[in-house]
């Protein structure tokens, strides 16, 4: 465990450096070391601030409250997904997502997700291994809409080259993850002699590791089978990630990156938000320190780029919607957490036991 803390930490640092400084690593043959590594600055600090002056703190208010919005869509979609084995209330499905999100910002290794089924599964009175398995639905969900989300942005935006070609084998590859998922639910004994084939690649022990977690991956997709749901969770799904893709467009105006200065955004800003939108959400999934610090400033950095936005607006940008993102996270997930009677060390400690257990 403490090898994948070192590791997201390391990540975070390296892409907080790569938003500040342009490597030149040819001057490593003359000896410059300095200079290669910081001799280059990205960013004109004095811009920055000049940047982050002009911002429009009106949208960026508006901004937390359709992620407020979000989060209860979010939460209502859970309780929706729950409903095959426990109706909880809305108000414990909110206390749970944003004490599981409480848990994101501050800890290592997403262990708000283990925080929040288990705050669910002790005030919903549900089985523990009921609430994991509702993450793992929703889980399921947003991969397949971010997929959707990335096929729709190769067709409206020209991606550079190799990202391009990196998300179409990530496509491929997920999509190949859906069908093994759908054989599971409906083939289960045969996805898992497939499985079994694939691993005699690996050791033994690795093998029947990998085989425990599919096994317990494939019970908790039982939710999948009571279909009476199915739509109402797909329709919160596509009501959730249009309002995402709103507050990105929103997010525009706070920089007033709706106008000719920026064309590649002014002509098609419906498309540049999608594409934004795929690039954060996916870079949100790289190993990194608590909070995504650093590994969201440089993903939206790089989206920004794609646009001709220039460094010092676009890591602006980063800084603010990072803050509209977390800061209310920490706030109201303490708050829900109070409410609910738990201490972040009670529950921190679950989610340790837990990672171990798996390992």
């Amino acid at each position: 465990m403490k090898g994948k803390v070192i590791l997201g930490i390391v990540i975070s640092l390296l892409f907080i450096y790569l938003s500040f400084f342009k490597p030149q690593f040819a001057l490593l043959l003359s000896g410059q070391i300095t200079g290669a590594f910081f001799g280059s600055p990205r960013i004109d600090i004095k811009e920055l601030s000049e940047a982050m002056k002009s911002a429009r703190l009106s949208f960026f208010f508006l901004i937390m409250g359709m992620l407020y919005l979000g989060w209860w869509i979010r939460a209502w979609r859970w309780r929706v997904l729950a409903m095959p084995v426990r109706k909880i209330s809305s108000r414990l499905s909110f206390s749970a997502m944003m004490i599981g999100y409480l848990g994101n910002t501050i800890l290592p290794l997403r262990a708000g997700e283990f925080m929040r089924a288990y705050v669910a599964a002790k005030r919903g009175n549900m089985a523990m291994s009921s609430s994991l398995a509702v993450v793992v639905v929703e889980r399921i969900l947003d991969m397949v809409m971010l997929l959707v989300v990335f096929g729709i942005s190769l067709m409206v935006y020209p991606m550079p080259g190799v990202m391009k070609k990196a998300g179409i084998v990530t496509l491929v590859f997920t999509f190949a993850i859906i069908a093994f998922i759908c054989l599971l639910l409906f083939a289960q004994d045969l996805a898992l002699k497939i499985a079994g084939y694939c691993l005699k690649i690996v050791p033994q022990k690795i093998s029947e590791k990998i085989m425990n977690i599919i096994r317990d991956f494939a019970s908790g997709l039982d939710i999948f089978k009571k279909s009476e749901h199915y739509f109402m969770s797909i329709f919160w799904t596509l009501i959730m990630w249009g309002l995402y893709w709103a507050i990105i467009y929103v997010s525009f105006y706070c920089f007033d990156l709706i106008s000719p200065n920026y064309p590649e955004i002014y002509k098609s800003p419906f498309s540049a938000a999608l594409v934004i939108l795929t690039i954060t959400t996916a870079g949100i999934a790289i190993p990194s320190a608590p909070g995504a610090v650093g590994t969201y400033h440089g993903i939206a950095l790089f989206g920004m780029s794609l646009f001709g936005v220039p460094s010092e607006i676009g890591l602006s940008y980063a800084i603010l919607m990072h803050l509209a993102n977390f800061a209310p996270m920490l706030t109201v997930g303490m708050y829900c957490m109070l409410r609910e009677g738990f201490k972040l060390a009670d529950l921190s400690s679950v989610a340790r036991k837990k990672d171990s257990a798996e390992e």
